[in-house]
């Protein structure tokens, strides 16, 4: 349980500083979803951590 934690606060802070942006709104607005186009390659990570995140979950 606390591996899955650990985990989605990774999610969150490897969310901001792929945008770039630690302080503003904006980051957390893209970090909810609304990611431009550019941040493509956020994609990819976020994918990927959600996938170990469901299974870290899972123990």
């Amino acid at each position: 349980m606390f591996l899955s934690w650990v985990l989605l606060y990774a999610i969150i802070i490897l969310g901001l500083f792929k945008t770039g942006d630690l302080t503003s709104s904006a980051a957390s607005d893209r970090i909810l979803g609304n990611i431009t186009l550019h941040n493509s390659d956020y994609y990819a990570d976020l994918y990927q951590i959600i996938w170990l995140y469901t299974i870290a979950s899972t123990f």
